[in-house]
Formats: C-alpha cells, sequence, structure tokens
C-alpha cells in the first residue's frame, strides 16, 4: 500500500477544516470536489478510512465525489493491502470525533445506502471492515447479493471475522461463488486465500476446498498457466501447486511447460510432479535436459527417474554423473551404480585427474576425496597449486578428508593464502587436527602477517584450542592493533573462563600475560579472571 505523502495529508486535512460551525449545524456546504479529485490521482491509498466520514455527507455531489476517490485507491490494492487497510480502517476510526462521528455511528441499515453509490461494492466493502459487528454483517449480507466479483476480497477477509455469525456469512457468500466463472477473481486474491490456511481463530479448510476445486478444475487451465509465467515468484509457485493439484489432462501440459521455467523451485516441482507418470517418449525427451539442468535437485530427481524408468542406457549417464559439479549428484550415482554392480568408481576419478577441462578435474579431485583412500591425498596434493581456485579449493577439501593429519604443514600453508576463499579452507581443515599443529609457529603468522583475513581465520583456530591455553592467546589477541581484531577477540574471551584447575605451565604463563597486558584489557574481565586463577595458587 503506498503511503501518503504530506501533500495528502494536507488535502485531507483541509477538507475538513473546510466545514464551518455553520455549515455543520445546516449542513449545507461548498463542494469541495477538487480535493477529492486530486486524493484519487495521488494512489495514496492509506488515506481511505479518512474519507469515509465522506460517505455520508448530506451533500449528493460529495458522496459520489468520496465514493470515487475511494473506489479509485482500492483498485489499486493488492491482496496484502486489504489486511492492511482492514486494520488502518479499524485503528483509524476507533474513536468517535466531531470529524468521523457519521461513520462511528453508522447502521445496519444505512448499509443499504452505500451500496447505492458509485462502485457500492467497495463502498460497502470498506463498511465490512466497520468496528460495529452488527454493520459487518450487514455489510457481509449485502455483498453476498453482489456479483461483479469485486466483493470477492472483502469476504475473504471476513472469513477470519471475530464475530461468529460475520464469519457464516462470509463463508456462504464464499461457498455460493465456488464456481468456474469465480475462477478469474480467486486467481486475482490468491494470497488471501493462501492466508486462510494459516489463520486460526477457525479452520477454514470448506472455504479453501470449495475454491481449490474452483481453481484446479479444467475451466481454469488458462488462468493457471498464465499463473505460471508470472513475474510475481510467489504467485508462480502457488499456480504450480495448483496445477499439481489439478487431475486434468491439460494440469500436465502446464507442467510439461513448468520444466523449463526460469524458477527453479517450479521446475523441480514440476519434475517431481509429472516425470514419474509421463510416457515413455515424452519422457526421453525431457530428461537429457533434465539431468543437465542447473538446479542440483532437479539433476537428482531426473537421475531417479532415469534409473526407475529407462533401460540399459542409465549406466552411461550415471556414469557422466560421477564427475558432476555437487556433491548429492555424485553420491547419488555412485549409490546407483552400485546397486546396479558397478561398484569400482575410483578409477573414473583417477582418470579424471588427467583432464583438460577444469570442472572436469574438479569434478574428479572431489570425488576422489569422498571415494580415494588415504594414500590417495599425496596424488592430490599437487593440486594444491592448481590453476583454478576451484580445483585448488577441492583439493583442500580432498586432503582434509583422506589424510588431513599428514599434510598439517601443506594445510596451514594454505591457510596463508592471499586468496580468501582458500584460506577459509585452510582453517576449516584445520579446524578439526588442531592437536597437531604447531600454535607457536601459529601465533607468528598471527603477528607478522598484515592480511586481515588471514589474521581473522587464525585468530579462529586460537579460539578453539584447549581451553587455558586458548586464554592466553586471547588475552594477547585482545591487545592487538588492529581493533577490529581486538575487539573479535574480547567477544571470543566472553563466558569463557573454565571450570578446572590449569596446568602449572598454564597457570603461570597466563599470569604473565595478565600483568603484561593488563592495561589494554578489559579491568571487569581482569578482576574476574584474576579471582579465578587465585583459587589455583
Amino acid at each position: 500500500m503506498k503511503r501518503a505523502s504530506q501533500r495528502t495529508w494536507e488535502i485531507v486535512g483541509s477538507l475538513y477544516s473546510s466545514l464551518t460551525f455553520w455549515e455543520k449545524l445546516t449542513g449545507r456546504t461548498e463542494s469541495p470536489l477538487w480535493a477529492f479529485e486530486e486524493i484519487a490521482k495521488s494512489g495514496e491509498a492509506e488515506v481511505v478510512p479518512h474519507l469515509a466520514s465522506f460517505l455520508l455527507s448530506p451533500s449528493q455531489e460529495i458522496r459520489q465525489a468520496a465514493a470515487r476517490a475511494i473506489a479509485q485507491l482500492v483498485t489499486l490494492l493488492q491482496d496484502t493491502d486489504y489486511v492492511r487497510l482492514d486494520d488502518l480502517t479499524r485503528t483509524a476510526l476507533a474513536y468517535e470525533s466531531t470529524i468521523n462521528a457519521a461513520w462511528c455511528k453508522l447502521k445496519p441499515t444505512d448499509v443499504e445506502s452505500l451500496g447505492e453509490l458509485p462502485d457500492g461494492s467497495q463502498m460497502v466493502g470498506l463498511a465490512s471492515m466497520h468496528n460495529s459487528g452488527y454493520v459487518r454483517e450487514a455489510a457481509v449480507g449485502w455483498l453476498g447479493g453482489a456479483s461483479d466479483g469485486s466483493e470477492v476480497p472483502f469476504l475473504l477477509l471476513r472469513l477470519n471475522d471475530w464475530v461468529a455469525e460475520v464469519r457464516a456469512g462470509a463463508l456462504r457468500g464464499i461457498l455460493s461463488r465456488a464456481r468456474p466463472e469465480y475462477a478469474p477473481h480467486f486467481f486475482r486474491h490468491l494470497r488471501l486465500v493462501e492466508r486462510l490456511r494459516s489463520c486460526s481463530r477457525e479452520t477454514h479448510a470448506k472455504a479453501v476446498e470449495a475454491i481449490d476445486r474452483v481453481l484446479t478444475g479444467p475451466e481454469a487451465i488458462t488462468f493457471l498457466r498464465e499463473g505460471i509465467g508470472s513475474s510475481d515468484r510467489w504467485f508462480r509457485r502457488h499456480c504450480l501447486r495448483l496445477a499439481i493439484q489439478s487431475k486434468a489432462v491439460s494440469g500436465q501440459a502446464v507442467l510439461k511447460e513448468a520444466l523449463s521455467d526460469s524458477d527453479a523451485v517450479v521446475r523441480l516441482w514440476a519434475a517431481r510432479n509429472l516425470l514419474p507418470d509421463l510416457p515413455e517418449q515424452e519422457l526421453r525427451l525431457v530428461l537429457p535436459t533434465l539431468i543437465r539442468d542447473p538446479f542440483m535437485p532437479v539433476r537428482c530427481e531426473a537421475l531417479n527417474c532415469l534409473v526407475q524408468r529407462a533401460d540399459g542406457g542409465a549406466d552411461a549417464e550415471l556414469r557422466s554423473a560421477l564427475l558432476d559439479s555437487h556433491a548429492s549428484v555424485r553420491a547419488l550415482a555412485r549409490y546407483h551404480l552400485e546397486k546396479r554392480g558397478n561398484a569400482e568408481v575410483r578409477a573414473v576419478y583417477l582418470d579424471a585427474l588427467r583432464a583438460d577441462s577444469d570442472k572436469t578435474l574438479r569434478a574428479g579431485v572431489a570425488g576422489l576425496g569422498e571415494t580415494g583412500k588415504a594414500q590417495d591425498a599425496q596424488i592430490i596434493t599437487p593440486f594444491l597449486k592448481g590453476r583454478s581456485i576451484g580445483v585448488r579449493r577441492a583439493a583442500v577439501r580432498a586432503i582434509a578428508a583422506l589424510d588431513g593429519d599428514r599434510f598439517v604443514a601443506e594445510l596451514v600453508a594454505v591457510l596463508l593464502n592471499d586468496h580468501k576463499g582458500l584460506s577459509r579452507e585452510g582453517r576449516l581443515a584445520l579446524q578439526q587436527r588442531l592437536a597437531r599443529v604447531d600454535v607457536d609457529e601459529l601465533w607468528s603468522c598471527f603477528c607478522g602477517d598484515q592480511r586481515d583475513h588471514v589474521r581473522q581465520n587464525i585468530l579462529v583456530l586460537l579460539s578453539r584450542l584447549p581451553s587455558w591455553t586458548r586464554i592466553r592467546y586471547l588475552v594477547m589477541a585482545s591487545a592487538d592493533r588492529d581493533p577490529g581484531i581486538s575487539e573479535l577477540a574480547r567477544r571470543h574471551l566472553k563466558n569463557r573462563i573454565p571450570r578446572f584447575a590449569p596446568s602449572a605451565d598454564d597457570l603461570r604463563a597466563l599470569l604473565e600475560v595478565l600483568d603484561r597486558y593488563e592495561t589494554k584489557l578489559d579491568q571487569g574481565y581482569v578482576r574476574t579472571t584474576r579471582a579465578w586463577l587465585k583459587a589455583y595458587q
């Protein structure tokens, strides 16, 4: 909903201030029609509740001008805006004042006169948001007799009203509209329909099921197809869900079109629900494309379908999938090949290490890390200096998985790399084997290096050392020349005092560090730490 500008609020204010005491007393007014036209042109629907009182003006010209302005603003609303308008109407008009007294005193019998105004359904729709439950009930009853579709969003809102009689009237109105000719109106307000699924005041299953039957019927397929082609991602996905629910033959046609949608989730849902029932001839046409889809879950769905429904030709595609860029696809291909008796996949990855393509080489290194033996780590080490960052990152992960304990020095060298991503991979690999890292050497690198990403990664490793050793290094890092590093070290220090005694060496080293850096540390932390250490001296 477009927020009202200061200019629009000033125009609304002028509408009220133009009424003199004598005009209020006699009911005679000069028509400020220009103001309603200006408000309508603004498109700022936030002011709609403040125009409601003019619908009850003694002047027919003002009533009609206010109705036209309100109608023009309401037609601009999105589904979520109707919910906002409902809240604004109750809030803005909750308390009676000299300017909204007429609206606050609105009676159920007045609803009929609102319906006689231009775009009467929307004026009565505004009355369906009134604070009086009797007025809302009368408005819902009137809307139940409308038939142009503009009443639908107001009835959907009132399905979750806090007054049972209002809810019952709205339900009757919606059920009477659960017909194919109302499909476009329900599609237009699909978000309000979906909102009912999460409303807890009452179970709305009856209304939602009736609407779903309309939206999944053969007559609604055209709207489903248009919805799946929408630029609105939420709307596109919910239209696909409805197409999946549809059992019509034309529903399958919509799913086929969705296989080439730009939205990865739409393609996944379409593949998941269409492939198992697709005729063999059509399946052969779509599978090659889906197996190479950019979205990993779609490729997995296609591989599963290929294995379940295709003949012996599946083996070639599965072997190709062993070199997929994603670990999940590679794992799925290995699983199916092992079930089919083709358990030897390590040779495929060893052959891939000789490939010219970086993509194949990266998949080969990663695959060998997932399936190889400890001695294969030595084969992978040359790729730590590979020609692409992707290959080098895959090599770090593979070495860490196969035999990282034997290559700690190489992993430390990766930690000190200029590339941030590689440095992070080195830190992740070393986190699992800190007991084998020379901590003093690590601290020397921390003190001597100038690169922020390297120092931050080393600090993370230091924060994962055994308790009292960790505190000593973090205390020293808290006094670092770099404010960002020192603040990060202090955050790691919080609530990190161990609940067990330090060794004599740890105690002596920590006391020395506290003495040396005390003036640069938080004094509260120093006092707390010394109090703990005193018990062990």
